[in-house]
């Protein structure tokens, strides 16, 4: 991919002013998009304070196998997105949440919406 994560750090820094999804929202985005046929290229999971997102906890970033068909890279990317966020310890109250990235043609990363 042409774009590299930015480091884990302040949540204004990383250009996400505003929270992600719990999840359970998450998971259902991330089924959206690979259904649409969208890969998730990207997950962070954000630490949000009153609504507001403060910082990247930790991220995980979509690694396609060489050789991979579109297909299988999007399969993959699904559940390798799901299983990370699944795996993540979530509290459950509001202070964790999921932003979820895609790529354009050009290869840089852009929150999913």
């Amino acid at each position: 991919m042409g774009s590299s994560l930015p480091r884990p750090g302040r949540a204004d820094d990383l250009e996400l002013t505003a929270p992600g999804w719990d999840r359970s929202a998450a998971i259902a985005a991330v089924d959206a998009l690979h259904s649409q046929g969208t890969p998730v290229e990207a997950v962070h999971v954000v630490r949000t304070i009153c609504g507001q997102a403060e910082y990247v906890l930790q991220q995980w970033h979509f690694e396609r196998a060489p050789g991979e068909s579109d297909g299988m890279a999007g399969e993959h990317s699904r559940n390798l997105a799901e299983e990370f966020i699944e795996a993540f310890t979530d509290p459950g109250d509001g202070t964790v949440t999921y932003v979820l990235f895609t790529t354009d043609e050009s290869g840089r990363l852009h929150r999913a919406a």
